[in-house]
């Protein structure tokens, strides 16, 4: 099978089978709800923890920095627990999102101001918004989160310029 069908085959059968956008906002609204991922600091798990957005604070503030970011797009944006130290060192146009509603309407009822929003979106189905300020818009996006029954794996960050 060549190279181009085999790719397309694959989306195909990864599409097919992929949860539903319902599916998937039920059970982590239930997470949510539940405190499934057992950290007393964060509800969004052990991987949101301000020390764990520590660890990688200062090369994220370096790159935002060194790009001359403005506009940040954060997604899933989970409960806001290790951003908000981070926005304390930057000024950003910022623009979380997530697919579980009372966490967005939790964080936009504590976090919003005018340069900060939350909005209750599928990352893996909807688009994510547009920055509203340039120069050089960056997305922070979970590459994959990966759950297997109640374990929590860690995230890990991927950033992508948005066009």
């Amino acid at each position: 099978m060549d190279q181009t069908l085999s790719s397309r085959v694959l989306a195909w059968v990864k599409m097919r089978f992929r949860t539903p956008s319902a599916a998937q906002q039920a059970t982590f609204t239930d997470i949510f709800r539940t405190n499934a991922w057992g950290s007393a600091e964060s509800v969004s798990g052990p991987g949101s923890t301000v020390a764990r957005g520590m660890d990688f604070q200062e090369e994220l503030l370096s790159v935002l920095e060194a790009w001359n970011v403005r506009s940040l797009v954060d997604a899933p944006c989970g409960d806001f627990n290790w951003m908000r130290h981070l926005l304390a060192h930057r000024d950003l146009d910022y623009t979380g999102v997530d697919i579980v509603a009372p966490l967005i309407a939790a964080n936009s009822s504590a976090y919003t101001t005018s340069s900060r929003r939350f909005i209750c979106a599928d990352m893996t189905r909807d688009d994510l918004p547009k920055p509203f300020s340039f120069p050089a818009p960056l997305a922070l996006v979970d590459e994959k989160v990966a759950h297997s029954g109640s374990q929590y794996r860690d995230k890990r960050l991927g950033l992508w310029t948005l066009t």
